[in-house]
């Protein structure tokens, strides 16, 4: 009996009638928020030779402890021939990697070619055969102790130890989720495949990063999202799990800008969040909007281009939410827990009825989401 008034009180919480105020015009822009900037006098200053930033994501630590598994895997397959890698040998390798990351030759063992341009410079380095055996028995983990349930048992401490060091970067104001997606066309049951994406097919990772690019957490998808295993927490579906995973990493009021696009956006994520201090815009499917209908297309359009649709509401937990469609060449839907359409400005667009650009009207949500909504897709280029 209890099971069924749970599920009962659930539905009844999920599909409670909201009721939105429409907002005919706006003369003034709502109170934003103001960032709080009193945990982030540790900002290191000057600019960092490549080297010490590559150590402060691949610390001693870690490279101890590729060592300490990669030759506990050599005396595993061969008791005869230990591996005898040292830490030196490991950067030397690292460091070879990344040298033919960038080239254009299209098998490796060609760096040590004697008619390839350069081969010096690896060869002088580490022999081909040396490189090849450290390649081969290259391990994070020990195998007898892998985890059946968990497809990245493998690289399970490599993952955990770049999110701890990820974390370790002061945050800045305006931060963003988003999928990206790591190119690979081989056999995976981990590969997805999104062909909006620049490279359709790969490994998806939910990334949590500032409108700059600069990546502060991320989550690879594995098949599934489980809920965040923190009773203070909701369980609000897999795509918004997938942003409250993330938010965990961002400081609780102050006042952090948190964008993402419709496949996340929900109402309940939004608001969960503002009651943490954390304020978001994103873009969001009409059907996820509730109790609201907006003007049609054919409306909307009727008033010309750059003409929009504004509706409030006050939330569960007391948050006010503005829900906004903006008619360009198509309409858009975006909602907000800290942006209005005021103040307006123009955006210029391509007329093909008269053939020449014109000035389109732009409500302010618009265009604070599309200035820092694009930092994760920075590094799809």
């Amino acid at each position: 009996m209890s099971v069924i008034i749970i599920i009962k009180y659930d539905c009844i919480r999920e599909f409670s009638r909201l009721y939105w105020e429409h907002i005919h015009s706006r003369d003034e822009a709502p109170i934003v928020p103001i960032y709080d900037v009193s945990d982030r006098s540790d900002i290191e200053e000057g600019i960092s030779l490549p080297v010490n930033l590559f150590r402060r994501f691949f610390s001693d630590e870690l490279l101890d402890m590729v060592v300490q598994q990669s030759n506990l895997y050599a005396v595993q397959q061969n008791t005869n021939k230990p591996l005898n890698l040292d830490r030196s040998e490991l950067e030397q390798w690292l460091g070879l990697c990344m040298i033919m990351s960038v080239s254009k030759i299209p098998n490796t063992r060609l760096h040590w070619s004697s008619f390839t341009v350069g081969s010096e410079q690896i060869s002088s380095v580490m022999s081909r055969d040396r490189w090849e055996e450290i390649k081969v028995n290259l391990h994070l983990t020990d195998n007898s102790q892998i985890d059946p349930n968990d497809k990245l048992s493998k690289v399970r401490p490599l993952l955990e130890h770049l999110r701890s060091k990820f974390k370790e970067i002061p945050m800045t104001e305006y931060l963003c989720v988003d999928e990206q997606m790591v190119p690979f066309k081989g056999n995976s049951s981990m590969k997805q495949y999104i062909p909006k994406k620049p490279h359709k097919r790969g490994y998806k990772i939910f990334v949590l990063a500032d409108d700059m690019g600069m990546v502060y957490d991320f989550m690879p998808y594995v098949g599934k999202i489980e809920p965040v295993n923190n009773p203070n927490v909701p369980d609000l579906k897999p795509s918004a799990n997938s942003v409250l995973h993330l938010a965990e990493s961002i400081p609780p009021f102050k006042n952090h800008k948190l964008y993402f696009d419709n496949w996340f956006t929900s109402l309940p994520l939004i608001d969960h969040l503002a009651s943490r201090g954390i304020w978001c815009s994103g873009t969001v499917q009409q059907n996820r909007l509730q109790s609201l209908t907006f003007k049609s297309d054919k409306q909307l359009q009727a008033y010309g281009r750059g003409s929009h649709d504004e509706w409030e509401t006050v939330y569960e937990d007391g948050n006010k939410i503005t829900a906004l469609k903006w008619f360009d060449n198509k309409a858009v839907h975006l909602v907000s827990t800290f942006a209005t359409s005021f103040p307006f400005d123009k955006c210029t667009r391509f007329d093909r009825k008269i053939k020449e650009r014109v000035e389109v009207a732009r409500p302010f949500i618009v265009r604070d989401y599309n200035t820092h909504m694009g930092g994760v897709d920075l590094h799809d280029h």
